[in-house]
């Protein structure tokens, strides 16, 4: 618990020192906002001939239209998550763990220097994410199924929370051990299973920040506050979706980088 705790202020010190660090992080948002732009332009012309096509087929012609578009851009925003994700996140954030590294062996933190190292593989680390992301969907559907009470509610949550402590060190594998994806899954259950409590102070923190913020400004809750504000407030959520979101994955990351290179 002792090395846990030194994790954590670890963690914490190098994000505030450390400024190099939040590149990655900062690079994922970007990409994020980038792809929302995309969304909100797409009833423009002359973008909405090629963008609006594609989202009315799939989410009907009234999204298209002010102010449902401003809505569904905010709802839209978990799609623009794991699109960004799989296009340079998973990739982004075993560079963070490169730099981790840079940071644990007193180096100096290199942005350049852990793109070339080849220590990130984008087909594993991809993979690995997709797969997490994966079982943690298909959990949450399954419990979605059963009746809409108090406990399934809970349930949901508490099964997140432990499968994301169960594989929260597998990206750190891959990077750290150039352990194949499947290896660095089982890599990530064995270390959490032999550190259950390392895992979960590692994963909740920033995996509850998350979880709090969707429920707290949930797409139903922002569409009541458009209603009674003014449309456009949704900027700022989405804006705050997005510093949320960079903060846990760059705690998530640093503190798992951190936990395997001093679990030895």
């Amino acid at each position: 618990m002792r090395k846990t705790l030194q994790v954590i202020t670890e963690t914490f010190h190098t994000l505030v020192t450390k400024r190099r660090l939040w590149i990655p992080f900062v690079f994922i948002a970007i990409l994020e906002a980038a792809l929302a732009f995309l969304i909100w332009l797409s009833p423009h012309p002359p973008f909405s001939k090629v963008l609006a096509p594609p989202l009315r087929y799939f989410f009907s012609d009234r999204i298209l239209h002010y102010p449902a578009h401003l809505w569904f851009l905010y709802h839209a925003m978990k799609h623009v998550h794991l699109v960004a994700a799989i296009l340079a996140g998973a990739f982004l954030s075993g560079v963070a763990c490169v730099m981790t590294q840079q940071a644990y062996q007193s180096k100096k933190i290199s942005f350049r220097q852990a793109l070339i190292s080849n220590q990130v593989r984008f087909v594993t680390v991809t993979l690995v994410w997709i797969l997490s992301w994966g079982l943690g969907k298909l959990a949450i559907e399954m419990l979605g199924r059963l009746v809409h009470t108090t406990w399934v509610s809970w349930a949901m949550v508490a099964v997140a929370l432990l499968l994301q402590a169960l594989l929260v060190f597998a990206i750190p594998a891959v990077v750290f051990e150039k352990a194949s994806w499947w290896k660095a899954l089982l890599l990530s259950v064995q270390l959490a299973l032999r550190r259950p409590l390392s895992a979960l102070w590692i994963a909740i923190p920033p995996s509850a920040l998350v979880i709090g913020f969707s429920v707290v400004a949930s797409p139903i809750q922002v569409g009541r506050l458009m209603d009674r504000v003014v449309p456009e407030i949704v900027f700022a959520f989405i804006t705050a979706r997005l510093l949320v979101w960079a903060f846990a994955d760059a705690f998530l990351t640093v503190s798992a980088s951190y936990f395997w290179l001093r679990k030895k």
